[in-house]
């Protein structure tokens, strides 16, 4: 089993760390959401690698990448994705978003699609209707006394577990105050992405959690995000939490390579 490397990249006067792994088949570019890191990709790479080498970088802000004092727009994310898909050899089959990852994955599809053949939208936050607050409580429990965060995570989902919780409150602890506040000072839905979706023209798989449960995304907004698609298509997934790749990682990576056709 090959393990997942790591490196340091400057993408225009930020550094982001990467990890990477396996070095044949078509490439995917994995961006995940708010607050964590390239790590909670880790698993769901384990799945993916047998068919596909990976890159997950850490957003600025975030993980191991420097953090600044400021920038964490979602055109701040794109150009730092941009420039790190620029520097790869052959462009990639597909860039995977989840959360603020998809909603970067999606502005960066519209704006550079040359960078791309496929895109997912994994769970995208683009339903103004949907509450922010979990958001808002992870943002103050990440300055509380050592153990609040984790006993949140674990009332929200019961069936985490102590170490998935305490490596979760790790990563929310250690991202910068800027990209929560920024998230949390943006229009509820970015409906600046959805007024862009008609121009993203690659093929694009959207996963919609399920919305019963903690979804960014509910039913009716899931449908009219992939009418706005030109090549859009849904796959919701039952059962499945806001953490599509952490809760159902064998149904995400089906439908991932439904859409590769792999």
């Amino acid at each position: 089993m090959a393990a997942w490397t790591r490196r340091r990249e400057d993408v225009g006067g930020v550094t982001l760390s990467v990890r990477a792994l396996g070095s044949d088949g078509p490439q995917l570019v994995l961006l995940h959401g708010l607050g964590v890191s390239g790590a909670v990709w880790q698993g769901l790479g384990r799945l993916l690698e047998s068919f596909a080498s990976l890159l997950a970088p850490d957003l600025r802000g975030h993980g191991e990448s420097d953090k600044p004092s400021a920038g964490y727009l979602p055109r701040d994310y794109v150009g730092d994705i941009a420039a790190l898909v620029a520097h790869e050899p052959a462009r990639p089959l597909a860039v995977i978003g989840h959360s603020l990852g998809a909603v970067i994955a999606a502005l960066l599809a519209a704006e550079r699609p040359e960078l791309m053949t496929k895109l997912v939208l994994v769970d995208p936050p683009v339903d103004a209707t949907r509450p922010r607050d979990p958001i808002v409580t992870v943002e103050k429990l990440r300055h509380a006394e050592p153990g609040a965060l984790e006993a949140e995570l674990i009332r929200r989902e019961p069936g985490m577990g102590d170490l998935y919780a305490k490596a979760l409150a790790s990563l929310y602890r250690t991202a910068a105050d800027g990209a929560f506040q920024a998230v949390l000072r943006s229009e509820p839905g970015f409906p600046a992405v959805v007024s862009v979706l008609g121009n993203v023209k690659v093929e694009t798989l959207v996963v919609a959690a399920d919305p019963r449960l903690d979804a960014a995304l509910g039913a009716e907004a899931a449908e009219h995000v992939v009418s706005l698609l030109p090549q859009g298509r849904l796959v919701t997934i039952p059962g499945a939490r806001h953490a599509v790749h952490a809760s159902k990682p064998r149904e995400l990576v089906k439908a991932v390579r439904d859409l590769l056709e792999l």
